[in-house]
C-alpha cells in the first residue's frame, strides 16, 4: 500500500474552502426556526426594550430575523404584528411575556463582558472610519470604530471598543458583537468582529 502523501498548501486551502462552504450550507439549513408564539415573544420582548442583539442570542437566530419581525416595512411576519394590533399592546405583552420567558430573558440579556481591566483604550490602531463589505453585504458600509465610555448609550454597560455602522438600519447606535467579549478589548479585535457582523438594510 502506498504511503499517504502530504497535501500541498494549495490542496489544503481548497479543502478548507470546501469545508467552510459546506459548514455555511449546513448552518443555514439547520438554523433554528421560530413558531408563531416564539415570534410573538420576540416582538413582545422588543417592545419591552430588548435589543435585537440580545433577542438574537435568546432565541438563537440571526439578528436580521429579529429585524424582520419588528420592522413595520418588512413583508415577512406580518401576522405577528397583526396579532399585536388585534390584542392591543398591553394585552399582547400579557399574552406572550410569560414568567418563564421573562426569567430566561433576564438571564440572557446580562452582558457578556471582557475583564474590564483588559479593555485597552490605548489600543487604537483601527480607530476611525473604515469602508468595508462582507459576504452578507451587497454594498460598502462606512463604519466607525471608537472607544465608548460606559453609559454613553443605555445599552453600553462597560467601557470598551464599539462600532457604529453608518449604512445600517441603526446608524446612530454603538454596537458590540454579543458572545465575543474580546471585541471590547482593542480596536483591532472590534474591527475583526465587526467585519463578520455587519449586514445591509432590509
Amino acid at each position: 500500500m502506498d504511503e499517504q502523501r502530504e497535501l500541498t498548501r494549495e490542496e489544503a486551502m481548497k479543502l478548507l474552502d470546501a469545508a467552510i462552504a459546506a459548514s455555511k450550507e449546513v448552518n443555514s439549513k439547520f438554523e433554528p426556526k421560530l413558531d408563531f408564539r416564539q415570534r410573538c415573544q420576540v416582538l413582545a420582548l422588543y417592545r419591552r426594550g430588548c435589543t435585537r442583539e440580545s433577542l438574537a442570542k435568546i432565541f438563537g437566530v440571526d439578528r436580521r430575523t429579529v429585524t424582520h419581525i419588528h420592522n413595520e416595512r418588512s413583508p415577512r411576519y406580518k401576522n405577528v404584528r397583526e396579532e399585536e394590533l388585534r390584542l392591543g399592546r398591553e394585552n399582547f405583552l400579557i399574552e406572550y411575556l410569560d414568567v418563564e420567558l421573562l426569567k430566561a430573558a433576564t438571564i440572557s440579556v446580562q452582558p457578556v463582558v471582557a475583564d474590564k481591566e483588559a479593555n485597552n483604550r490605548k489600543a487604537n490602531r483601527m480607530a476611525g472610519v473604515h469602508t468595508v463589505r462582507n459576504e452578507f453585504c451587497d454594498y460598502d458600509h462606512r463604519v466607525i470604530i471608537q472607544w465608548v465610555e460606559k453609559g454613553e448609550q443605555d445599552h453600553v454597560l462597560v467601557s470598551g471598543w464599539y462600532y457604529k455602522d453608518l449604512d445600517s438600519e441603526w446608524p446612530d447606535q454603538w454596537t458590540t458583537v454579543y458572545g465575543i467579549p474580546d471585541s471590547l478589548k482593542t480596536s483591532q479585535l472590534c474591527y475583526t468582529a465587526m467585519l463578520a457582523d455587519i449586514s445591509d438594510k432590509l
